[in-house]
């Protein structure tokens, strides 16, 4: 095989805050972005930059989409999917970060792409979630560290 090809890396946080005897989940709901318009999706995601890690993609998105500061140290790791997307041919490998500890109030930075930021009920999410991220969601709850979407052997 003599060419290669390449994927693209997306980062997706989780802010999550305990409420008595629950967890609650921090959700957006998307609009103008042409993926998932009207789906409510994880707090913050976005597109990995060159020379950026991770990390520093996670922290650059919750601070333009949500406004909230989150430290390297307080992103807990908790799932990686590798993606095949057939409608563009597009393979991505999308990071997702466990956070429950950050600086500032959430609220909506970016109006124009978030319709509506909520918390929910880690175990009563809305109908209208993105299937992907509730099967991800799953995924991280029963300790499950990577999984594979789109590929059909």
């Amino acid at each position: 095989m003599d060419k290669y090809f390449t994927a693209r890396g997306a980062t997706m946080g989780l802010i999550v805050r305990h409420q008595q005897e629950t967890i609650e989940l921090l959700l957006q709901k998307r609009m103008n972005t042409g993926f998932m318009d009207n789906h409510w999706d994880f707090a913050a995601a976005g597109h990995i930059e060159a020379h950026e890690s991770a990390t520093m993609c996670m922290r650059r998105e919750f601070m333009e989409e949500i406004g909230i500061d989150v430290l390297e140290k307080n992103m807990k790791f908790v799932h990686l999917t590798h993606l095949y997307d057939p409608d563009h041919d597009n393979t991505y490998f999308n990071c997702y970060f466990w956070i429950d500890t950050f600086s500032g109030t959430p609220q909506i930075k970016e109006p124009h792409k978030i319709a509506e930021l909520e918390w929910f009920k880690i175990n009563e999410l809305p109908e209208s979630m993105i299937p992907s991220r509730y099967d991800v969601l799953q995924a991280i709850l029963t300790n499950t560290c990577y999984s594979e979407q789109g590929f059909h052997i």
